[in-house]
């Protein structure tokens, strides 16, 4: 289950996993919100904002706020079904860029 081990990398990996993590978000479409959200979890929780904020750059103002803002809730506030939805619009943008480029 991809999910979970995003999830295990959370929790026991470092910050020398933040490139893998990084490269593997960029290959979700809408329809894998749930493997995205827990890959963005276990990259916000290894790296930080930062590498959330680049990987979001081209979504809305609005939704990478909205995505940013549940990640940096208190813990435990952050269920990857709610993370998931904020994500689905980001993903969404994401797909239609990488489309627009391959072309």
């Amino acid at each position: 289950d991809r999910e979970r081990a995003f999830l295990i990398v959370a929790e026991l990996g470092a910050a020398e996993h933040v490139p893998a993590l990084e490269r593997s978000f960029r290959t979700w479409s809408p329809r894998d919100r749930a493997r995205a959200a827990a890959c963005l979890l276990a990259l916000h929780r290894l790296g930080g904002s930062a590498p959330v904020e680049r990987l979001l750059g081209a979504a809305s103002e609005r939704n990478r706020e909205r995505v940013i803002a549940r990640l940096e809730g208190s813990p435990g506030a952050t269920s990857l079904l709610l993370l998931a939805r904020e994500l689905e619009p980001v993903l969404a943008t994401h797909e239609a860029l990488t489309w627009r480029d391959e072309r």
